[in-house]
């Protein structure tokens, strides 16, 4: 459950944007608390999203998960 999802910054160029941010979630299944930083690359065609790819702290997840 995310408690807090914070965009940071925006880069644009042509059908390309990265934005990047930071979240703090809860993992339901042990109530852990993860925090990390994330980059989420899109690529926009005629409106609407072609392609979407999420870079985060996967290490830190597995973690809360655990």
């Amino acid at each position: 459950d995310f408690r807090v999802f914070e965009p940071q910054h925006y880069i644009a160029s042509g059908d390309d944007v990265v934005a990047t941010g930071r979240y703090t979630a809860i993992a339901r299944p042990t109530g852990k608390t993860v925090s990390a930083d994330w980059v989420m690359v899109w690529k926009i065609r005629n409106g609407k999203v072609a392609y979407f790819r999420e870079y985060t702290d996967t290490e830190a997840l597995a973690a809360a998960l655990k």
